[in-house]
């Protein structure tokens, strides 16, 4: 999985600001395999789980496809000191074959590819991209 570097710095403060709760969205990439944007989730965060509502999910992958994005995957945070890996509330809440990012508030940063059938995890590393210039984020995730 690769990422750009100010878009990992920009979930893992989000992931600061949220805690205890965990935040959460969606991951975008655009003709490449970097992913380049983010969603963040507007609605309530829970402490030991995450869920996203279903109105805001299918209107954030409509939005999506309008700015030509691609659906790169979901993340979420876990409170710093807790293991980044997918629990078993968190694989309820992703589809199968589903990229997986856990971030915390620190510099923890773990990638998974959910599988299709119960316990199909496998581990994905991260290779953060630091060739674009220093782009700033704004609130709402997307590059300014």
């Amino acid at each position: 999985m690769r990422i750009e570097a100010a878009i990992l710095a920009a979930l893992q403060s989000e992931a600061r600001q949220a805690a205890p709760k965990e935040c959460c969205g969606i991951l975008w990439r655009r003709s490449s395999s970097v992913i380049c944007e983010f969603t963040p989730y507007p609605g309530r965060l829970f402490v030991d789980h995450f869920r996203f509502a279903d109105d805001w999910w299918m209107k954030s992958l409509y939005d999506g496809r309008e700015r030509s994005w691609r659906f790169a995957g979901i993340y979420h945070s876990h409170p710093v000191g807790r293991e980044l890996f997918p629990s078993e509330a968190d694989l309820s809440g992703h589809p199968p074959g589903t990229l997986s990012l856990i971030v915390d508030g620190g510099s923890g940063a773990r990638a998974f590819l959910l599988g299709a059938s119960v316990g199909a995890i496998a581990e994905r590393s991260i290779c953060v991209d630091a060739s674009k210039d220093e782009t700033s984020v704004s609130q709402n995730g997307f590059l300014k």
